[in-house]
């Protein structure tokens, strides 16, 4: 079962040449965004921001947070993969910092044959720190550098994959603009820019650089309910690969819909779709959050839609966080309509 692990890991994230990885850069890590077809880049600010779009921290409704989520990996097929997200931010007046741990781990892989023989835990995290700052009413910029490492197999007796370790950064915008007593929002990135990662024995892997625009409108209907309605498109910036198919170089978009009572509880549900449903990047989405004192959980789940799809069917993604004390909300006035 393990060695089936390591399998569907290589088939579907790291094939080999000029792959797509690690794969902790590449999944979506956070529930909110997930229960909504995977749309974070123009949604409204909250700790998951340094994944989607650091430039929208400048514009968060609180002094700062802290946030960990947890994806049990292509559960239905194996156990022992995960994938964990830890986040947080502190506002400084227009300004932000944030820093975040993205961690991917395929579980323990025993191979004893007459080729190999091995026991290895591919890994690969991602720490990195970001900087936003928004600049008059309604536009806002940032930046984040990440350090990449990566270790998938330790040497055997025929093949090695060594580890390594990289440098990359992300850049983006977010503007908000006040509709009568609604929000636009826009929001666009460029993630993971950076180098290759040289693994050795001629293997050499690209970080899933991307870049993304979306857009999210939100209705005040009244003092207590809020629908916001967002969508994302994305391009990985990768080179075709032949053996990954078009689910790593495809245009894929995102959209999805958050109910919201009195900032309490919320329910969400979305789409993915990335131009062909011959891969593993085309699902429903559902989700749901609590938010009570300053404490918020949330949960999503995906539905797979595609033909070869049964490698995500069934993903839950769990998230549970701390916000800090509200900042003083400024006057509807402050902000006249730009319609």
């Amino acid at each position: 079962m393990r060695y089936l692990t390591f399998l569907l890991y290589s088939l579907l994230f790291i094939p080999p040449g000029k792959a797509q990885a690690p794969v902790a850069l590449s999944i979506a890590p956070d529930a909110r965004a997930a229960g909504m077809g995977n749309t974070g880049l123009a949604t409204s600010p909250d700790v998951a921001a340094q994944y989607w779009n650091v430039a929208k921290y400048a514009f968060a409704e609180d002094n700062g947070g802290v946030q960990l989520s947890y994806i049990p990996w292509m559960s239905n097929l194996v156990g022992g993969m995960n994938i964990a997200y830890l986040s947080g931010y502190k506002t400084f007046g227009t300004q932000a910092v944030s820093a975040s741990l993205h961690y991917f781990s395929a579980g323990e892989i025993v191979s004893d044959n007459e080729w190999t023989d091995y026991t290895t835990t591919p890994v690969d995290w991602a720490v990195d720190v970001g900087y936003a700052k928004h600049f008059g009413q309604w536009f806002s910029m940032g930046l984040a550098f990440r350090y990449i490492a990566v270790n998938y197999m330790e040497r055997d007796r025929a093949f090695s994959l060594s580890a390594t370790y990289t440098m990359a950064a992300d850049i983006g915008l977010y503007c908000r603009l006040p509709v009568g007593g609604n929000e636009w929002t826009f929001g666009a990135a460029l993630t993971n820019i950076g180098g290759k990662l040289e693994m050795g024995e001629g293997h050499d892997v690209s970080l899933p650089a991307n870049i993304g625009a979306g857009s999210q409108f939100s209705w005040r209907l009244s003092d207590a309910h809020r629908l916001n309605v967002a969508a994302d498109v994305n391009k990985p910036l990768v080179r075709k690969n032949k053996t990954a198919g078009s689910a790593f170089d495809a245009l894929y978009f995102g959209g999805g819909a958050e109910y919201s009572y009195a900032q309490k509880v919320a329910l969400r549900a979305g789409y993915q779709y990335t131009g062909s449903f011959n891969n593993n990047r085309t699902y429903l989405t559902v989700g749901a959050g609590l938010h009570f004192y300053n404490i918020r959980f949330d949960i999503a789940y995906w539905a797979t839609t595609g033909k070869q799809s049964i490698a995500l069917h069934n993903t839950l993604h769990f998230t549970i966080g701390y916000t800090f004390s509200f900042k003083t909300p400024q006057p509807d006035t402050a902000q006249p309509s730009v319609l």
